[in-house]
């Protein structure tokens, strides 16, 4: 179970927190020192040369409206906080939703900064010397210390939907749906939002965007905090539709640790596999007959 709390004048998230009866550590707070999550800017003037770390500049001038409640139901409360950065405007959405496990971020920005690198910060109540980052089909990991040259280069690194900084028996992740750069140094998370270079385009990013992260508390590692099925479930809602489906799962495996991206049909015929993945013996079966063509 997560819990959180909201300053309604800030929008700051003061502790999200963990209550699960597999976590080392009972009532674990998510966020280091009650932070919440400030956003931050960088200087930026090419799209071929990331800022380090070093070169952050605070957001100046930043007002925001308090928060407004935009839903409050038995399953899933949210409020607004509306953000005016000078020459950009945000608008934020904050979510929880029961069984979810996350904390989820809906974002509009109309975005107009040049020469600036907005982020968002995660600071983790938990030290690692490397965080966790997916990549195609795995995962990747680098360095949370700048100790040298080799440690300091990956300060940001490309991932897809999720970024990940675990001890042993607690960690946090984030989740987004279309945001693809991260940074960890010490015990502070960062996701990329959006960037204004001028070089080569001019009007790089420039206008209305929308997205979604999330942050997302957990016991255990990546792992036993089911880091990528949640991660999944949070990129791929449900949708609601009309129609008949057939019950029961097209496919489905025998193992919750295994995830099938993508089903593409044999050259010569209908084959079922078996593997041996990190010692465990995976098993796919399909429910769809065979057809002769």
């Amino acid at each position: 179970m997560i819990s959180a709390s909201l300053q309604q004048e800030t929008g700051s998230v003061s502790a999200p927190g963990l209550d699960d009866v597999r976590s080392s550590r009972p009532e674990e707070s998510g966020v280091s020192g009650g932070h919440g999550f400030p956003f931050g800017l960088w200087l930026l003037w090419s799209r071929f040369l990331i800022p380090s770390l070093g070169n952050k500049r605070t957001i100046s001038g930043q007002r925001k409206t308090g928060g407004t409640g935009v839903e409050r139901g038995p399953l899933r409360a949210g409020l607004e906080f509306l953000y005016d950065f000078g020459v950009t405007a945000l608008t934020q959405r904050v979510f929880l939703e029961t069984g979810s496990g996350h904390l989820e971020f809906d974002t509009e920005v109309d975005w107009q900064h040049r020469h600036k690198f907005l982020k968002v910060e995660f600071p983790v109540d938990a030290n690692a010397r490397e965080a966790t980052y997916e990549m195609p089909f795995g995962l990747a990991r680098r360095p949370t210390t700048f100790n040298n040259s080799v440690e300091m280069a990956p300060f940001e690194v490309p991932g897809h939907r999720w970024a990940d900084l675990s001890e042993p028996g607690f960690g946090a992740a984030i989740f987004t749906d279309s945001k693809y750069g991260y940074a960890c140094h010490g015990n502070t998370l960062r996701l990329s939002l959006l960037r204004g270079p001028t070089d080569p385009d001019p009007e790089a990013d420039r206008g209305r965007h929308h997205f979604r992260y999330a942050f997302y508390p957990h016991a255990g590692g990546i792992i036993e905090g089911e880091v990528v099925h949640r991660a999944h479930e949070f990129n791929q809602p449900f949708l609601v539709a009309g129609g008949d489906l057939p019950e029961g799962n097209l496919f489905s495996v025998d193992s919750p640790h295994l995830v099938i991206d993508t089903v593409k049909e044999a050259a010569d015929s209908n084959r079922h596999g078996d593997a041996q993945i990190a010692g465990c013996e995976i098993q796919m079966l399909d429910q769809i007959p065979p057809q002769r063509r």
